[in-house]
């Protein structure tokens, strides 16, 4: 089982190349390539921005400047096993990219992208987006994962998760079900599992996805809101969870999702202290795997 983590906390920092380095540093196996930063919401106008700058992943040459970046990776002996395409799907021009997303993944010799589902959305209404981009994908040899999402009531006296595509187990699997296909798998978000009032928990997941659950997205929370904490900092119980991996036969990597985005002035050793400490977390998570 590797370890690996997402980029985005570094890149916004400090760009791809240098945030490749500073988690080979770390002592990641590999990582799951950001790719959501570059194509972001823009929440007030409800469209899709673009980094500024000039980002040449967004560029007409962004799969040679990928497969640079691979050979980069590798070189310092750092892997891609899974990538995060932008998102919300609901919105046109953030959809348009998904495609990109698939064959940036691809040039990063990434197996999987994870790929939101449409958090109001049905598995029928799911499916149809991702049997669309299944030609797309098998062509380029990248696995698509969809993921376990929620929604919010703010309404005073509740104020916690309500039910999304994917946020209850049955629902997970009859999204993955509806498409029928080994391109589309699961990727298991642990802390969007442990929240208050979708009526699961990443246990019963494990159990109800079986084989096609692929792959993972690990932080910890207070088993109400979406913290994307680093694991053992807050209240999700990761020892019952390791153990349900181990007996469902779980065979990908455990990748960290955490939110823990550098300030701008933060410093390249500050940087990577901070990213050793979440490497070290994740090898105690891989021993208590192994070991349950």
């Amino acid at each position: 089982m590797k370890t690996s983590m997402n980029l985005s906390c570094a890149l916004r920092r400090f760009g791809l190349e240098k945030a490749i380095e500073l988690h080979a540093k770390a002592g990641f196996d590999a990582i799951d390539f950001s790719l959501h930063p570059f194509v972001d919401m823009d929440w007030q106008n409800n469209c899709a921005k673009l980094m500024p700058g000039e980002q040449p992943i967004l560029g007409d040459g962004f799969v040679d400047y990928v497969k640079g970046l691979r050979k980069y990776a590798e070189s310092l002996g750092l892997t891609c096993n899974q990538s995060h395409a932008p998102f919300p799907v609901r919105v046109p021009q953030i959809r348009a990219y998904l495609k990109w997303a698939i064959e940036a993944t691809g040039a990063m010799g990434g197996e999987y992208v994870i790929i939101h589902p449409d958090n109001d959305a049905d598995a029928a209404a799911n499916a149809e987006m991702y049997r669309e981009l299944l030609p797309f994908a098998k062509e380029k040899g990248v696995k698509m994962a969809t993921e376990n999402m929620w929604n919010w009531d703010y309404t005073p006296g509740v104020d916690h998760a309500v039910p999304a595509a994917c946020s209850h187990h049955e629902d997970f699997l009859a999204h993955v079900e509806a498409v029928g296909d080994d391109y589309l798998v699961a990727c298991l978000d642990i802390g969007h599992a442990e929240m208050k009032g979708l009526d699961t928990d990443s246990v019963r997941m494990i159990k109800t996805l079986g084989p096609h659950l692929k792959c993972l997205h690990v932080h910890d929370n207070d088993k109400w809101h979406d913290s994307h904490a680093e694991p053992f900092t807050m209240d999700v119980d990761f020892g019952p969870i390791m153990k349900a991996l181990k007996e469902a036969g779980y065979q990908g990597d455990l990748t960290l999702e955490v939110d823990s985005e550098f300030d701008m002035d933060v410093t390249e050793e500050e940087a990577l202290a901070k990213l050793t400490h979440l490497a070290n977390v994740a090898k105690k998570l891989v021993k208590m795997f192994e070991e349950a």
